[in-house]
């Protein structure tokens, strides 16, 4: 089991998961219909609106063409939310300048408001899906500043002449979009909490299941992998490996205990760098280790357990001096010679005990009789 702890933003929305990416990606398409039925009505109707002439057919445009480039090219989904954001804000914001500064003779404003308008509280959804909840907060809040500035510039300058009905539309656009910007901020709060929370809980696992000298996972997670494997592994079968340093208690006498520190650390790197991809190394305690090596039998447990011993033999260089260690393995293989995990445990360790006792720096294997053929790295 993979034990290493990603590091979460709290200023950065949660991580790409296929449910956002698939939203977006069925999102794009509606919005883009519904400025394709906008085109269609518009032209059907006769209606003369200079700013949707041009505005429809290019948001349409652009909303394809960003569908098109999320699908072939997945990993662009930041750089497509955050011109979604953008495109959005920029459309209503021009919009509600050409519908109250320049509108066109004859036309209903307050029919605009509704066909349009409606839309906006997507701004405020969008900028959760988008990779940097920060920026996009600060759109939201910038897009807000200039809805109300621009709906105030036009109660200075038009009032007198306006339409009390296009004054209260106004008031209550801006009304409402203050309120959902606020309301907004608050699940913004929620989802940075959450986030961290979410990553002071991996902290702490990462304390529990981590040993913090090596940054190998330590007895618990060996436990927890034995547990998950021994309930996948009917079928294929695993390898418990128990690996026990030579003559460590003489190395940490002469260097100290900040030198045997140093070996453990190189001990645990060059055991980790000789296993498989696949395999969990992982640190028992003082100068015991153990390896899970699933989907083996023993042929790939003795061939990974003579990598090992390979590993140790070119000397550790320790504040400037060379340190010769070895290490005893012992072998259980999962079913054959246990089928839970202190059994199993139990078994690796007898084995490794075996080779202590006859000679150390080899590979023993356990067997239901408690006699194995062992391998020696001559």
């Amino acid at each position: 089991m993979d034990t290493q702890n990603s590091t979460l933003n709290a200023k950065a929305s949660p991580l790409i998961s296929a449910d956002l990416y698939r939203t977006v990606s069925i999102t794009l398409p509606i919005v883009a219909f519904a400025f394709l039925i906008a085109i269609v009505s518009d032209v059907r109707s006769g209606q003369e609106n200079p700013f949707d002439r041009v505005a429809h057919p290019l948001m349409f445009t652009a909303l394809l063409a960003l569908e098109t480039v999320l699908l072939l090219m997945p990993r662009s989904y930041p750089y497509v939310t955050g011109a979604m954001l953008l495109g959005s804000s920029v459309f209503f914001l021009s919009k509600l300048v050409a519908l109250l500064f320049f509108p066109s003779p004859g036309l209903n404003v307050l029919a605009e408001f509704t066909e349009s308008f409606f839309w906006i509280p997507g701004i405020y959804l969008l900028a959760f899906f988008t990779t940097r909840l920060d920026r996009a907060r600060l759109t939201g809040r910038l897009f807000v500043l200039l809805l109300v500035a621009i709906s105030a510039g036009y109660g200075i300058i038009k009032s007198p002449d306006s339409d009390p009905s296009v004054l209260n539309a106004l008031v209550q656009l801006n009304l409402a979009n203050c309120t959902l910007f606020v309301l907004s901020g608050i699940v913004y709060r929620f989802a940075n909490q959450h986030v961290r929370t979410v990553a002071h809980a991996q902290n702490l696992e990462h304390l529990v299941y981590v040993d913090a000298l090596t940054g190998l996972p330590n007895r618990r997670q060996l436990e927890r992998t034995l547990e998950e494997a021994t309930h996948i592994s009917n079928t294929t079968g695993f390898s418990l490996l128990s690996i026990d340093l030579d003559g460590f208690k003489s190395i940490n006498d002469t260097l100290g205990h900040e030198g045997g520190d140093l070996v453990l650390r190189e001990v645990a790197s060059r055991l980790r760098d000789a296993c498989r991809a696949r395999d969990v190394v992982v640190r028992v305690s003082g100068d015991e280790f153990a390896a899970v090596l699933l989907d083996s039998r023993e042929p790939e447990a003795r061939l990974v357990a003579m990598r090992f011993l390979e590993s140790l033999e070119q000397p550790l260089i320790i504040a400037g001096h060379p340190v010769q260690i070895s290490a005893s393995v012992g072998v259980s293989m999962f079913p054959e010679d246990g089928m839970d995990a202190p059994t199993l445990l139990r078994h690796a360790d007898r084995a490794m005990y075996h080779v202590k006792q006859n000679g150390k720096q080899a590979v023993h294997f356990f067997a239901s009789t408690g006699v194995a053929s062992g391998s020696h790295n001559d």
